[in-house]
């Protein structure tokens, strides 16, 4: 609150004037002295007069005497001025501490009268005021007990029709939710357009959250930011359209909205519009250049879009802006992984574990590397990292099966392929990875049996059938080996050399058929 300023009101001074009292002095006319001369060749005598000393001494003593009454006549009067003049000032003194006391006495007078009428009149006006809100939220909560006590009624009443251990039919159970929800309800007509959206925060469900946003949005239509965080929701469940829908709402309640550009980007980005995704990233660096989190998720649309440099570019620049942004370290490495520079990928991934060090995937993606090197007891001891931290972590026992597997410990392997099939058991590849290692101990028939899951989860898999192909005949089952070779070659198998050079199809290698799948499958590699 501003207060407005105020300045004290002053007074015009009173001022006492004292009257000046001249004396009124008579001047006195000189008095003329006639002349007496004497009479014409008239001579007055010339006589000496004789004065003794003691006469002389009393003259002086009394010329003295008369200048010392004269000095104290003068000393006297200087005085006298002296005190007049203290006495002026000290009753102009006593006539400011007269006015200075009266003014005193107005102020006491006037803090008794608020002190005494207004302070009183004011707190009784808003005792009465808060007596009158307190009786509205009484009579509201009497009523709202009285319903809700009716409802219980109604409540009591339905359930105790029912006979015992018997069950709620669909009906009467939704009614019963219905009546209780109401119960528990906090009145409508007194939320307001933030109290939805602080509700549509807080709340777990999906569609919970949707009946807040609406809510809110009802109560407050041009509030942008209700728009980008209902779109947030759609997002997180999948439901990209309506996600950008809101988002574009958003966007044209408010033009600058950075975040609601960079956040329709990723609902572009996870359509796979990523020309659109691109164009929204931009705009949000346009109006926040500063904010690492729109160059790394364009970061990550360049890298979908297989332009890793522009991909690189960008995760610098969110490092450079966010020295300490894991991700973008995490993510950088995957880049130079996809560039098979794997040394540059492994030295981000030691950031980003440096930075994270409990962030599983980042020690997962380590062992990838280290595996693509053929360091495969690194590449164990990260996925090992990566499962002590995230114990269900069904890829990272896959990979690590595919490193026994190349260290030819097919046991190892395949204790961590049933491991990665308990937690992923839709998942073709860990089935094929597993008929691998069986075909490698010539446990065929598991093989088969894990080749043929594999086939069932992920049918259109070429190269499932080669393999089954290549299992029967090392069995000697020419006729299910070249039915099998030709699935996978009408499926798109395009091994040309492997086809050729595999010793393992050796026992259909002279049948025509053989010859007619194998032109196939090189007509395949001439597609590729």
């Amino acid at each position: 609150m501003i207060l407005a300023a105020q300045g004290d009101a002053s007074q015009p001074s009173q001022q006492s004037i004292d009257d000046e009292i001249h004396e009124k002095t008579i001047p006195k006319e000189p008095q003329v002295e006639e002349e007496s001369n004497p009479p014409p060749d008239q001579q007055l005598p010339f006589t000496i007069t004789h004065v003794s000393f003691k006469e002389y001494l009393d003259r002086e003593l009394d010329s003295q005497r008369q200048l010392i009454m004269v000095f104290i006549s003068v000393f006297s009067a200087f005085n006298i001025i002296l005190i007049i003049i203290l006495g002026f000032n000290l009753l102009n003194i006593l006539r400011q501490a007269e006015r200075d006391l009266k003014n005193v006495e107005d102020i006491r007078c006037k803090a008794k009268e608020i002190v005494e009428e207004e302070i009183p009149q004011k707190m009784n006006e808003m005792i009465n005021e808060g007596k009158k809100q307190i009786d509205e939220i009484v009579r509201e909560g009497e009523k709202q007990l009285k319903l809700h006590q009716e409802k219980i009624k109604v409540i009591d009443e339905l359930t105790t029709k029912m006979k015992p251990k018997e069950e709620l039919s669909p009906v009467l159970m939704k009614e019963i939710e219905r009546l209780v929800s109401e119960i528990v309800k906090t009145p409508a007509d007194k939320q307001t357009a933030n109290d939805y959206f602080l509700m549509a925060l807080e709340a777990k469900d999906f569609n919970e959250k949707l009946k807040y946003y609406k809510k809110a949005i009802e109560l407050k239509p041009d509030e942008a930011v209700y728009y980008n965080n209902r779109a947030i929701a759609y997002y997180n469940n999948k439901e990209y359209d309506l996600a950008i829908k809101d988002y574009n709402k958003a966007i044209e309640l408010k033009t600058d909205y950075a975040d609601a550009y960079n956040n329709r980007a990723t609902a572009y980005d996870d359509k796979k519009e990523y020309d659109l995704a691109i164009k929204d990233y931009n705009k949000a660096i346009e109006l926040k250049p500063t904010v690492a989190t729109a160059y790394y998720n364009r970061g990550i649309t360049y890298q979908n879009m297989e332009k890793y440099d522009l991909a690189i570019r960008d995760y610098n620049k969110a490092i450079e802006l966010k020295t300490d942004y894991a991700d973008a370290y995490f993510n950088r490495g995957t880049a130079y992984y996809d560039k098979k520079e794997y040394d540059l990928a492994i030295k981000d991934y030691n950031k980003a574990v440096e930075l994270k060090p409990d962030d599983a995937a980042a020690y997962f993606n380590r062992g990838i590397a280290y595996y693509e090197k053929k360091e495969y007891d690194l590449a164990i001891k990260d996925y090992n990292k990566a499962i002590d931290l995230k114990t269900d972590y069904a890829d990272a026992y896959y990979n690590r099966g595919l490193a026994y597997y190349n260290r030819k410990e097919y046991d190892l392997s395949n204790k961590d392929y049933n491991k990665a099939i308990e937690l992923k058991p839709d998942d073709a590849a860990a089935y094929f990875n597993r008929g691998l290692a069986y075909y490698k101990q010539k446990e065929y028939d598991l093989a088969i049996k894990d080749y043929n899951g594999a086939i069932g989860l992920k049918p259109d898999e070429a190269k499932y059938y080669y393999y089954l192909s290549h299992i029967f005949s090392l069995q000697g089952k020419k006729s299910d080996a070249l039915k099998y070779l030709e699935i996978a070659a009408n499926k798109g198998f395009s091994d040309i050399k492997l086809a050729k050079t595999d010793k393992a199809l050796d026992s259909i290698r002279d049948d025509p058929k053989f010859i007619e799948i194998l032109e196939k499958i090189e007509l395949n590699d001439l597609k590729q």
